[in-house]
């Protein structure tokens, strides 16, 4: 994710190609999101799991998001990133640093909005702000050349 000023144009940028494919005929489905519901991501140590197989049949958010309350979510942005920060040090000390399949927790991002993210450290403090396109971590699992939905054996839901 870019913070600079020149992420963000460039992000204006695919907006707008995005609603001129759009206007000339694309198709719109690729360019709506699913309703999007703030959370909040662990950074980790490890990109790749070590149990793949596990992380794919569960879900990769039963892991790496932490759901917020509706009360948390009705709060003003400032209100909301000041009582995040306590929880962020709350978590990563509950979870010994650690957090299962991805290794060390190094640092929590506030997904706000679809393009708009906080950064944290693990002690809770804000590190910045992120403008721009966020790329989702995936894993996947084909068996025989057909792939298994994510989250097959169980429900997505996130930790605590």
């Amino acid at each position: 994710m870019n913070t600079s000023p020149r992420g963000a144009a460039r992000f204006r940028r695919f907006e707008e190609d995005a609603l001129k494919s759009v206007k000339s005929g694309g198709k719109p489905e690729l360019f709506h999101a699913p309703p999007f519901r703030p959370y909040i991501y662990l950074e980790t140590s490890l990109s790749i799991p070590s149990s793949i197989t596990t992380v794919c049949f569960t879900g990769i958010a039963r892991w790496k998001h932490i759901q917020m309350s509706d009360d948390l979510l009705g709060l003003p942005e400032d209100a909301l990133l000041e009582t995040v920060g306590p929880l962020i040090c709350k978590h990563f000390l509950r979870n010994e640093g650690r957090c299962p399949f991805f290794g060390e927790i190094t640092g929590y991002t506030v997904r706000l909005f679809q393009y708009v993210a906080v950064r944290f450290n693990t002690i809770g403090q804000v590190l910045e702000r992120v403008v721009g396109p966020w790329r989702e971590e995936r894993v996947g699992l084909s068996i025989r050349g057909k792939r298994v939905p994510e989250g097959l054996l169980m429900p997505i839901s996130p930790s605590d």
